[in-house]
């Protein structure tokens, strides 16, 4: 990714940082729908939301069976990330072109959903954590380059008391990757509702930039599936 050039190398990704932060979008099998926890309702209700949000056109661009997985979180330093495991998540690949170009995981989360507020919350000290590593170690990241990529933290409370946590999740290997995550938190219904993306490849190389909200306005689309599944399962 453009982001600039290191003055020195950056540290090599951790196992697990590679495996929270990309494996489990990048090398997606076809499972079938019924071994994802939440099973096949969710599933389908979920990939039925994502589609009539991000508006795919298979083949060309298409959503197929991902891989479930744990969603991820900003640990206590830079590339150290926690996993969160939710009753109900549905996991999908995206398909570009004939290429697996990247993937979108929903969920909706009860037995953790304290848990996920508060790791929401500390993901702004966190960016800004990480942001502040990568601009000592010469990578140009002015406001402009940031609203760019969407590398920014912002909470916002709709009129119904619905609390909504956008952040990328961004881990620095040989490059840098990021996975735009959306939590959105009902006032008083004991849940959160997650979406995390994988969209870097899929928005920079596929002529899709200006033909799909998941890329015209990432933020906007995640929150938009959220919602959806909100009042869908809203008991």
């Amino acid at each position: 990714m453009p982001c600039g050039r290191s003055k020195k190398a950056l540290p090599l990704l951790t196992r697990t940082a590679a495996l929270l932060a990309f494996a489990w979008l990048g090398l997606w099998a076809h499972d079938r729908a019924s071994a994802q926890p939440g099973g096949t309702e969710f599933f389908e209700a979920a990939g039925r939301q994502i589609n009539d949000v991000v508006i795919f056109d298979p083949p060309r661009f298409a959503l197929a069976v991902g891989r479930d997985g744990p969603f991820a979180f900003y640990g206590a330093a830079m590339n150290e990330f926690q996993e969160v495991a939710c009753e109900r998540t549905a996991s999908f690949g995206i398909i570009a072109l004939a290429n697996m170009a990247g993937g979108i995981r929903a969920g909706i989360c009860v037995r953790e959903a304290k848990r996920v507020r508060a790791l929401a919350s500390s993901a702004q000290p966190a960016l800004a954590g990480v942001l502040a590593i990568l601009s000592q170690e010469g990578f140009t990241l002015d406001p402009a380059k940031l609203d760019k990529l969407g590398w920014k933290y912002a909470r916002t409370v709709g009129a119904d008391g619905a609390e909504e946590h956008y952040f990328p999740l961004v881990a620095v290997g040989h490059g840098i990757g990021s996975l735009p995550t959306l939590v959105r938190i009902p006032r008083g219904a004991g849940r959160a509702i997650v979406v995390q993306a994988d969209t870097m490849k899929l928005c920079e190389n596929y002529g899709l930039q200006d033909r799909t909200p998941l890329c015209i306005n990432t933020r906007q689309a995640l929150a938009d599936i959220a919602r959806r599944l909100d009042a869908r399962f809203s008991r």
